[in-house]
């Protein structure tokens, strides 16, 4: 039996949320910069220096959707590129989840960013925006950093 290539597609940010809000019962909650302002007053000591490098965030959670929509969202997510960020990089955890990152930078900070987390408990698309720091976005990816 012949193996088939995943076809890789391009789309925008915009395109992708558009489908990704279609999905039954995902819930898509948008931090826009004033919420932000108010997340940075409130957030514990160890978390106020990340936060001031994002300006806003969306993030959708999928769930409490379908087996069949996430398993849908995660073949899509894993066969695309998003137009003017750079190549997806992809890390697998312990748990065998699969984390793609996208990054559209801007000198030497990172001005958008993609999360798409798949796995059968947490699949996730988070979006930042701001001047992010690799750093920044290296303490954001581990938990233990992230008061519970």
């Amino acid at each position: 039996m012949a193996a088939h290539a995943q076809e890789i597609q391009t789309v925008t940010t915009k395109e992708l949320f558009k489908e990704v809000e279609k999905i039954e019962h995902v819930k898509d909650i948008k931090i826009n910069p004033f919420m932000m302002s108010i997340a940075r007053v409130a957030a514990p000591d160890n978390s106020k220096e990340m936060l001031k490098q994002v300006n806003s965030m969306r993030m959708f959670f999928l769930g409490e959707c379908s087996q069949e929509d996430i398993q849908r969202f995660t073949e899509r997510i894993s066969g695309v590129e998003i137009n003017g960020f750079e190549k997806p990089v992809e890390e697998t955890a312990e748990n065998d989840a699969l984390s793609r990152v996208f990054m559209k930078t801007k000198g030497d900070y990172i001005e958008e960013v993609i999360v798409a987390t798949l796995d059968k408990e947490n699949t996730c698309l988070i979006y930042m925006k701001g001047e992010l720091t690799q750093e920044t976005l290296i303490k954001m990816s581990q938990r233990d950093s992230i008061p519970q």
